[in-house]
């Protein structure tokens, strides 16, 4: 049936495309199936020095940098195929991204806008991280214009190609990421706690298949359900973007979803006392151990 040859099967657009899509969700799933897992605090902590770290690979930092703003935006990494680096709009407090997305299927279908938003006071040890990769966004190789957030990177990783970066290649991406970062140490000062990155890997070689594009946006939701202040309706409402309505609307979702990240943020000097991971480091041990 698919024969050989300019006429084939395979080398129409719609089979390609469909063929592509499974191939894309089979590497999204990967060896680990079931429900994404979350990632752990201190692995975002690495992410965090990773991109403060200018002495890394650039496109790497990039990577860091969209994954930490999908952690704290509660974003799927589809979310990011619809945000224009120049529709992100810096509004004093925190940033907004603009998403385009298509309101229904087929000729004609429309478009829509909604926001999701980002607190410049949400960070785990480093408190500009965010204007770090705002600004990478703004001036550089990756503010060139275009319609999606992750680009595809060079040969190399020291430099990117102009062309968006799709789920099976951002599931590699990541997992390279994953592995390149140092494990966090941190000293004891009069003026505060100093964090750096110590010379031995976070993560043996392999480990990063355990998590998937999901993983970033099932960390703020988890962290915030775990402090009891929060109400769940708030808690709810992380992910849940704005569909374009009412101003007072958008307004009230915004400081919602901001309020949340700036209180789970101060509240990281006790977490300790409030969050456990007992159940994930113990699923993630066992994975391990099948990677032996």
């Amino acid at each position: 049936i698919g024969g050989m040859g300019p006429a084939a099967i395979t080398n129409d657009p719609l089979v390609r495309g469909t063929a592509e899509g499974l191939m894309a969700e089979i590497a999204a799933k990967g060896a680990n199936r079931g429900e994404a897992k979350r990632y752990p605090v201190m692995l975002c902590v690495a992410l965090e020095l990773f991109l403060a770290d200018a002495e890394n690979l650039d496109y790497l930092r990039f990577v860091a940098g969209a994954m930490l703003v999908r952690v704290w935006s509660t974003l799927r990494f589809d979310d990011t195929k619809a945000i224009a680096p120049a529709a992100v709009e810096d509004l004093g407090t925190y940033i907004r991204f603009e998403l385009e997305r298509a309101k229904s299927t087929g000729p004609g279908r429309k478009r829509q806008l909604v926001f999701a938003y980002l607190s410049k006071a949400a960070f785990f040890v480093v408190p500009d991280w965010l204007n770090v990769f705002v600004g990478m966004l703004s001036h550089g190789p990756f503010a060139f214009a275009r319609d999606y957030l992750m680009p595809l990177p060079s040969v190399g990783l020291d430099g990117v190609v102009e062309s968006m970066a799709d789920v099976s290649d951002v599931m590699a991406i990541e997992r390279t990421v994953l592995e390149a970062l140092r494990a966090p140490a941190f000293i004891r000062k009069a003026a505060g706690v100093a964090w750096s990155c110590s010379p031995k890997a976070l993560l043996p070689a392999g480990v990063g298949d355990y998590w998937s594009t999901h993983s970033a946006r099932k960390v703020l939701p988890s962290l915030a359900g775990a402090l009891q202040s929060i109400p769940p309706w708030e808690v709810d409402q992380l992910g849940r973007w704005d569909r374009g309505g009412a101003a007072d609307y958008t307004q009230s979702q915004a400081d919602t979803v901001r309020r949340i990240q700036d209180f789970v943020s101060s509240s990281l000097c006790e977490l300790g006392s409030w969050y456990r991971e007992g159940e994930l480091m113990k699923d993630l041990m066992e994975f391990m151990g099948t990677r032996s």
